[in-house]
């Protein structure tokens, strides 16, 4: 009992500690900021002849005067979490030009201590700020995709000329019922026919094309203005390690070029297949016939 009130006592010491240093830090570099920023913007001395001294324009004291009585206001307010996490950052970028501008002008150890003092300061308040001021950290998802910003980018431009009847080599439009809006959605990918069988790999993970597909179980395939209707089938894991080992493997190594490609642009290391088949979605897809697209 009493080593359950000791605990107690002690995480509330603990915690008017953290509160009283949290605000004694951010009182302290909000009001160098906000009045350091008045000053800066007025053109008051003795900032406005420090940053003159420095080789600053005059103007740039307006600009920084500006930002920085902001930068006050916000780790001041209540709340706006993402806006103080923008605020801490742009005081430690101001605080560190400040320590690197006045050694390049030949200062010593006395002329950067009070910039450092502060820097020190803004790390207090942010590391002892309460939880409601601190941004929500969401939690990595082990299955979330990978995809490279530079498939954002080409991805748009290969669907508008896949659409016009362009031959892109392997890759087509796919269109799948989302899974939540029940809307077609449309995205461009490459599907690789070996053997006489049609693959679809999706080479960082867990993306919408994969998910929507994995739901809807059947998509619309779209080449050289010409549709085919297909059902798919995701490989399980075991079904994925055969496929990198058995299938895709064998045949990269009579295709110099597709296995440079799925090697460097796709990122994926088929002598690892254990290794590929965690990091990738694999789906076989069969042509509905025609027959059968009639009867149903």
């Amino acid at each position: 009992m009493s080593s359950t009130l000791e605990g107690r006592v002690r995480s509330v010491d603990s915690s008017r500690l953290r509160a009283i240093a949290y605000w004694t830090a951010t009182l302290l570099i909000a009001a160098e900021f906000g009045v350091g920023g008045v000053m800066d913007a007025l053109h008051l001395p003795p900032f406005s002849a420090a940053l003159l001294q420095l080789g600053y324009p005059a103007y740039f004291g307006v600009i920084l005067g500006v930002w920085k009585v902001l930068g006050a206001i916000v780790v001041l307010a209540p709340r706006l979490p993402r806006a103080k996490e923008w605020a801490y950052a742009g005081m430690i970028i101001n605080l560190t030009a400040a320590v690197a501008s006045l050694l390049a002008m030949g200062g010593g150890a006395g002329d950067v201590a009070v910039p450092l003092a502060f820097i020190g300061l803004a790390a207090v308040s942010w590391a002892a700020r309460p939880p409601s001021r601190m941004a929500a950290m969401k939690r990595p998802d082990p299955h979330a995709s990978r995809v490279p910003s530079w498939v954002w980018l080409l991805n748009p431009i290969a669907r508008r000329l896949i659409a016009v009847g362009v031959p892109m080599g392997p890759d087509v439009l796919i269109t799948v019922r989302g899974r939540r809006t029940g809307l077609p959605r449309t995205t461009a990918v490459a599907v690789a026919e070996i053997s006489g069988r049609l693959w679809l790999v999706s080479p960082w993970g867990e993306v919408n094309w994969a998910r929507n597909l994995r739901a809807a179980g059947r998509a619309t395939l779209t080449a050289r203005r010409q549709e085919t209707k297909v059902t798919a089938v995701e490989l399980g894991p075991t079904e994925a390690v055969e496929f990198f080992r058995d299938i895709l493997a064998p045949y990269l190594r009579g295709n110099r070029v597709g296995a440079w490609i799925v090697r460097h642009i796709d990122g994926i290391d088929v002598t690892n297949p254990s290794e590929a088949a965690r990091s990738c979605r694999v789906f076989e897809l069969q042509p509905v016939d025609r027959d059968d697209r009639a009867g149903s």
